[in-house]
């Protein structure tokens, strides 16, 4: 059939009209459809509460999302939209959007934050920058600023302020736009967010004391060389544990990606105690200020600049701690055959040490020649109270469960990960009797090729006897059922002393299911203390906590130790979270350990136990009591 003009010119009218709608449609499709590459990203990164618990975003990975908003003590409009927050959070809590303060103020300290939110009745967690990362992650430059994380993608989805009710000395009755509500509404139903071009008010926020500001660059051989030494280089050297060595600055380059995001979520250095209580014999992790200067050295495109490489000249195959070169006694046990596959039991092994009169231990260290599939050997000893008790007459004794309490056994060497020696503190040791038996448990791990390692022994004597005989105490749990798939599950212990004790250190064990570690006292007259804690508490790598000072417990106090344990899909360890899990010295399983390490008074360290024990427990009474 021909049309007519008309009729053809309402066609293609009508034809051009749908054609506009489709296109009109898909530009509406497009502007409420979010789109990932629009946003900016953030690293993963890991901070710790005012209370000193371990927070990671991509441990939030399960939730909807994430609201930071940037907090600050004594910063009014700060102080004045905390309600709102609270108001937020429990619309939300059931929508699956976690809220979380942040605070890179240099002059807030934990006290201070514990303090302001009580008095503010604010149980949103406070996530403490003290290194500054995070806010130089996010470009932060004011407090109340706002940001909303899809933690899955980690993009950054909104930033900008909370609403426009409040600015500097004014604020009204009402806000008239609620951008950080209505950021959350729009993600998620799925609707692309748009940051709002409008001003943040908010407080200004310094930089650390003695940091330096962003746009200076530290230098590599006077500044970031010198705390690769000093934080790293002991595992990443030739000899060491680490899979790789920093034996130049071509080797930083070439890793500095993994440096930048290992610093960022607090996975290394490793063994990162809370530095917030006790101080110890010698620094564990990195100092904020040293994370800080890598950071920036890094973001600034890792600059060679003048001087020779430290690296370089550091080359060396260990430290003299690592190898315990003053040993006096060395031992060779028998060789251990390892399978290519399976999971091994513990392994014991004995003999009678070449030790003729009675000794003082100071030191010891298990050198393996199979590093990578030992996971630890620890060695007991006990006095020899049964003839050739695992002797050299009788090699082929094997203690199949020993059990370390029911002997008193004393730890003179061990290697478990994160401590390569056993070096005990100055003035103490262990007493070893003429013809005491040497008692080691093994445990490896296989890595598909069959092995056989051959162990050495090396321990390290006091020309005379110490001062104070080192005894250890566990506490343990061997009842606890963690159900399936829980976050959160809690193991404790505790222990009372019958006399007064010094405690020179620590030594916490659990397995991959573990998450953190704490150790508080609390006295007979009520008082309570947190004297240790591991917030970030990884099975891979161990060691014992010596304190810097020992530490005053008098009789009766008791000594609790908890663990906290996450058998969810959300721990990345987790062998598998759909089973309940009991106790086991498998790795399968769980276990709850904390090994303290003391002394006793005696009549012969009367006079120096006394000091030192009066010396720290008034410094004990002063700290609590400012707390209080």
């Amino acid at each position: 059939m021909k049309l007519s003009g008309s009729q053809l010119l309402l066609s293609i009218n009508a034809a051009m009209l749908s054609a506009g709608l489709v296109a009109l449609s898909i530009i509406l499709w497009q502007s409420t459809t979010p789109k990932e590459t629009d946003y900016p990203s953030v690293s993963d990164f890991a901070l710790l509460d005012q209370e000193g618990n371990f927070h990671k975003l991509s441990r939030l990975a399960n939730t909807q999302g994430v609201v930071l908003y940037v907090y600050g003590v004594g910063c009014p409009i700060a102080q004045n939209h905390l309600p709102e927050l609270m108001k937020l959070r429990k619309e939300y809590e059931n929508s699956g959007i976690e809220f979380r303060l942040l605070n890179c103020n240099p002059q807030d300290d934990r006290a201070s934050l514990q303090q302001d939110l009580k008095e503010r009745n604010i149980d949103i967690p406070v996530l403490k920058d003290d290194a500054q990362l995070v806010m130089d992650e996010l470009g932060i430059k004011r407090t109340c600023e706002s940001f909303l994380i899809d933690p899955k993608t980690r993009k950054i989805v909104f930033h900008g302020p909370l609403d426009d009710r409040l600015g500097y000395e004014s604020q009204k009755k009402e806000a008239d736009h609620h951008y950080l509500k209505d950021a959350i509404e729009a993600h998620l139903s799925g609707i692309a967010v748009e940051s709002p071009d409008e001003e943040i008010r908010g407080c200004l926020i310094s930089r650390a004391a003695g940091g330096q500001p962003t746009n200076e660059i530290p230098v590599y051989a006077t500044e970031v060389a010198p705390i690769l030494q000093a934080r790293c280089y002991a595992c990443h050297s030739e000899g060491g544990t680490a899979p790789w060595e920093m034996g130049s600055y071509s080797d930083i380059v070439g890793w500095s990606a993994m440096i930048r995001e290992v610093i960022l979520t607090k996975r290394m250095p490793p063994r990162q105690p809370d530095m917030h209580y006790l101080p110890f014999s010698e620094t564990h992790g990195i100092l904020p200020s040293e994370s800080s200067t890598l950071m920036r050295w890094i973001d600034a495109g890792m600059p060679r600049g003048n001087g020779d490489d430290p690296l370089i000249a550091a080359k060396q195959i260990a430290t003299d701690r690592r190898y315990l070169t003053d040993a006096k006694i060395q031992i060779q046990p028998r060789p251990q055959w390892i399978p290519a596959t399976g999971e091994l039991d513990y392994r014991y092994d004995a003999m009678q040490l070449p030790v003729t009169e009675d000794v003082w231990v100071h030191g010891g260290v298990v050198e393996s020649s199979e590093p990578e599939l030992l996971h630890h050997a620890l060695c007991y000893v006990v006095p020899n109270e049964q003839d050739d008790a695992g002797s050299q007459k009788n090699p082929t004794l094997n203690f199949a469960h020993p059990d370390p309490n029911t002997w008193n056994a004393k730890i003179i060497a061990a290697a478990v990960p994160g401590m390569d020696s056993t070096l005990f503190p100055q003035n103490t040791g262990h007493k070893l009797s003429a013809g005491s038996i040497l008692f080691v448990q093994y445990h490896y791990t296989t890595n598909g090729k069959i092995s056989t390692d051959f162990p050495d022994i090396r321990v390290a004597l006091h020309d005379t006897p110490p001062l104070f005989e080192l005894e250890y105490e566990i506490l343990e749990n061997h009842t606890f059922k963690i159900p399936p798939e829980v976050s959160e599950y809690r193991v404790e212990d505790d222990f009372i002393p019958e006399n007064d004790i010094l405690l020179f250190g620590i030594l916490p064990h659990m397995h991959y299911r573990g998450t953190s570690f704490r150790c508080e006292l609390m006295t007979p007259d009520g008082t309570k203390k947190t004297i240790f804690s591991m917030p970030n508490y990884n099975m891979d790598w161990q060691g014992i906590y010596w304190f810097a000072e020992p530490f005053a417990v008098p009789k009766g106090t008791k000594i609790i130790g908890t663990g906290i344990y996450d058998n969810s899909p959300m721990n990345e360890l987790n062998p598998d979270p759909s089973k309940e899990v009991t106790y086991s010295t498998q790795t399968s399983g769980e276990m709850f350990h904390g090994w303290l390490i003391y002394s006793q008074r005696t009549e012969r360290n009367a006079a120096e136990f006394d000091k030192v024990f009066r010396k720290s427990q008034s410094a004990f009474d002063s700290s609590a009591k400012s707390e209080r």
